[in-house]
């Protein structure tokens, strides 16, 4: 599903709440030739646009998609690890020409996509691992060789990964939904609010200067002059210049600190977020970083303004 608007989220939003302003000024005139525009079709509306802005965005939903991914690959790192231990354990416990077939069969071949973090592999490794420690725990305990309890921190790993990996997976058809979820919510008020402006500029065609503050073309140039509005930068590591992965990137009007435009930067440390002109606040955050302070950033009607910044590694230590 795609938006029937042109522009971006944010700066439709704020084409709708301009021209229920302008409908508010006009009412009296619209409603004495098209009685359902009244202050109840507005408020209804209104309502309408509220519910959508409070869908999670496609920025918000990945990010908790992301987050999960995180805690996956720290799993997986958790359960190789473990597999490598079981090699170790199976390598003392059996002859030298049968190593390498108890290997197998434990797994082996899809250790190493598994480390890379080929999911559907590392689960296969260690469902095979789960199956020998099961087949021959007698042997592996065999004359102190192994702990048995390192069969059940192995299976608990196991069972741990999976979870979490059935988590990510839904994480991701949510994003999909959550996304087309807030594009219908806003289409439909697309609909709606196109048809009202059709018919405001049919009752306005001899006040041009009325008529112009409802065609929607014109709201739009209005608002968010030629070309888009908004804000790009890089995020940086200021002790090594590298660049941070993940960082949330945030700004909003002082006078709605509950609206937030953000973006999460990418591999390279770049983000960009598209946004109506204005002076907002900027705020950068990541984990294992402190969050930069808040600051004024100016954003020029059809201009897409840099701001960069540095965050500062939390120590650990």
């Amino acid at each position: 599903m795609k938006a029937k608007f042109n522009c971006s989220q944010a700066v439709f939003i704020v084409i709708v709440d301009t021209v229920l302003n302008s409908l508010a000024e006009y009412l009296a005139a619209i409603t004495a030739e098209i009685p359902k525009y009244d202050q109840t079709w507005i408020d209804d509306l209104r309502a309408m646009l509220t519910s959508a802005i409070a869908l999670p965005t496609e920025t918000e939903a990945q990010a908790v998609s992301s987050l999960i991914r995180a805690n996956l690959a720290a799993q997986n790192a958790t359960c190789c690890g473990l597999w490598q231990t079981l090699a170790r354990r199976i390598k003392g416990a059996y002859p030298a020409n049968e190593v390498k077939i108890r290997l197998s069969s434990a797994g082996q071949a899809k250790y190493e996509t598994a480390y890379n973090e080929n999911w559907p592999d590392t689960k296969s490794l260690l469902d095979s691992g789960k199956k020998f420690l099961a087949a021959n725990l007698a042997t592996l305990t065999a004359n102190g060789n192994m702990n048995p309890s390192f069969a059940t921190t192995f299976n608990d790993a196991a069972d741990q990964f999976n979870t979490i990996l059935s988590s990510y997976e839904s994480s991701k058809e949510t994003v999909v939904l959550a996304t087309q979820t807030r594009i219908k919510a806003f289409n439909d008020i697309y609909d709606l609010l196109i048809m009202m402006m059709l018919d405001a500029e049919d009752i306005f065609q001899k006040n041009e200067a009325v008529r112009t503050q409802f065609v929607y073309s014109h709201v739009e140039e209005r608002i968010s002059g030629p070309g888009l509005a908004g804000a790009r930068g890089t995020v940086t590591n200021l002790a090594d210049s590298f660049p941070i992965e993940g960082a949330l990137v945030e700004i909003w009007l002082e006078d709605s600190p509950a609206t937030r435009y953000s973006s999460l930067t990418d591999s390279d440390g770049k983000y960009a977020i598209t946004c109506p002109s204005g002076v907002y606040k900027f705020k950068v955050s990541a984990e294992h970083y402190t969050a930069s302070e808040v600051k004024n950033i100016s954003i020029a009607v059809g201009t897409v303004s840099a701001y960069n910044e540095t965050l500062v590694a939390v120590d650990n230590g």
